[in-house]
Formats: C-alpha cells, sequence, structure tokens
C-alpha cells in the first residue's frame, strides 16, 4: 500500500477505533478530537503549500540551494584541533637532551 490507500485505510482505523469505545460520551468525545485534528492538519498543509510557493516564486528557494552548494563547493575543512590549527609537535627544544 501506498499513498492515497494508505490514508484511507488510517482514516477507516481511526473511525473505527471511535465506534469502538463503549461509552456514548466518550465516543462523541474522541469523535470531536478526531475532527479537529483533520481540521488542523488541513490548515497545516494548506500553510506549508502557501509557503513552499510563496518560496518558488519570489525566488528565494533557488537562493538557499545556490547558497547552501557555494558554502559546500571545494570549502570542506577538517575540524579545528584542540589547542591550535596545527596538527604537527613542536620542535625540540634545546635544552632537553633527545633520547
Amino acid at each position: 500500500m501506498a499513498g492515497d490507500a494508505i490514508e484511507h485505510a488510517t482514516a477507516a482505523v481511526l473511525e473505527e477505533l471511535v465506534s469502538f469505545c463503549p461509552s456514548p460520551r466518550d465516543r462523541a468525545n474522541l469523535g470531536r478530537v478526531l475532527q479537529a485534528t483533520r481540521e488542523v492538519m488541513d490548515k497545516a498543509r494548506d500553510l506549508a503549500t502557501r509557503r513552499i510557493d510563496h518560496l518558488i516564486q519570489s525566488g528565494e528557494l533557488e537562493r538557499l540551494a545556490e547558497n547552501a552548494l557555494a558554502e559546500t563547493e571545494g570549502e570542506v575543512q577538517p575540524p579545528p584541533t584542540p589547542g591550535g590549527t596545527s596538527g604537527t609537535a613542536p620542535e625540540p627544544s634545546a635544552s632537553i637532551p633527545a633520547p
């Protein structure tokens, strides 16, 4: 199953779960919660669609993608090492005899 079939199956399971509740008051309350949840989800999807459309139409999405690509083109640097940027050991001091 995929896509619409999963969405319809999910809705059916949730509706059956509400119907399964033995108390009429609980069934009514659960039904109201389920309906409110669907409405909020629809509003959130509408908002996401509007924001995506705005990003595309304003050219902001393309600018964001170009900036992200520019940051990664040849600019990958190793993380800094603690205590400094050098990864080599310091030269031995003349006052310390070599082993």
